[in-house]
């Protein structure tokens, strides 16, 4: 009987020592997951401040592009169309104005 309850004691205290283990073993893997939670936390609220400045930056550049665009403008050329011809001598420069002109406002 004596070797019985050294057994049984025996098993009991083995059974104890890998619960023991076990469990410090799942609470060493917990904190350490807590923590890695908490620095991928820390790094996603980065990553979402990082998000707004590159998106404020590429709104600026786009405004700036639009800001660049080349828009069309109405030249009014009827003014052009009515000079009379006082000799013959500048009729070839006034046909170069009115060509240049013309090409400006196309």
């Amino acid at each position: 009987m004596g070797k019985i309850n050294t057994y049984i004691y025996g098993g009991l205290l083995g059974c104890i020592a890998i619960l023991l283990f076990l469990s410090s073993s799942l609470w060493w893997f917990y904190e350490q997951k807590t923590q890695e939670i908490a620095k991928l936390k820390s790094e996603k609220q980065i990553l979402i401040q990082n998000e707004k400045v590159l998106q404020e930056a590429i709104d600026s550049l786009n405004n700036m592009v639009k800001e660049l665009e080349v828009k069309e403008t109405l030249i009014d050329n009827s003014k052009l169309l009515g000079i009379q011809i006082r000799d013959e001598s500048c009729a070839s420069q006034l046909e170069a104005y009115k060509s240049l002109f013309k090409e400006l406002g196309d």
